[in-house]
């Protein structure tokens, strides 16, 4: 009787001090640093993408456009999406790459044009999981992948700077960078002006 007492206090000290840490614990995380670890699960189900404005037209005196914007499209992909699916980001490579080669310069740098490479990319474990594959894809293009629904695919509304006299003025009217910053002339002098104000994806 007495050794059968000694064993099932034991157990029970055992126990108790068992549910004594897993309080502790759960008190640890959820109490003491409950904003870093909700931070932390932010990070990890959701993302944030800058999404440029619509930088303002440059007109001349007569109120005739010198520089304007035109809409167009930024392809991201989310890469989450396929963790159980590979043969839908195949899918989904295929009919990008046929639209895709409609216009390689909105293309990023890296971004292969061949279905099997790009479906590879698509499903590799090291990438971040939300990268922008396209910028500046023309609206129809755009409007055309949208319609597809592709599970991953997400288009957001953009717009490129477009110069309806071409080259006439271009020192004085000056250019844009990747980033669509002014880098000379009037789009840098005016460009807190005319950039807007960004939102996000």
């Amino acid at each position: 009787g007495g050794r059968f007492t000694w064993r099932v206090a034991l157990l029970g000290l055992v126990l108790g001090l068992g549910g004594a840490g897993i309080v502790a614990r759960l008190a640890y995380i959820q109490v003491l640093h409950h904003d870093r670890y909700q931070a932390l699960a932010q990070e990890e189900h959701f993302d944030k993408e800058e999404i440029r404005s619509t930088r303002g037209a440059i007109l001349d005196r007569n109120g005739f456009p010198l520089a304007t914007s035109l809409d167009v499209w930024d392809l991201y992909i989310d890469r989450r999406a396929w963790v159980q699916s590979p043969g839908v980001a195949r899918d989904v490579a295929t009919k990008l790459t046929t639209y895709l080669a409609m216009q390689p310069t909105a293309v990023q740098p890296g971004v292969p044009l061949n279905a099997d490479a790009l479906a590879n990319s698509f499903t590799d474990p090291n990438a971040d999981p939300i990268q922008l594959l396209a910028s500046g894809l023309e609206y129809n293009i755009g409007h055309d992948i949208e319609g597809l629904g592709l599970i991953g695919v997400t288009m957001a509304g953009a717009n490129k700077r477009f110069y309806p006299e071409g080259d006439i003025g271009s020192a004085l009217l000056g250019f844009l960078g990747r980033d669509h910053k002014g880098l000379a002339g009037l789009e840098a002098d005016l460009d807190s002006m005319l950039s807007g104000t960004p939102g996000a994806l």
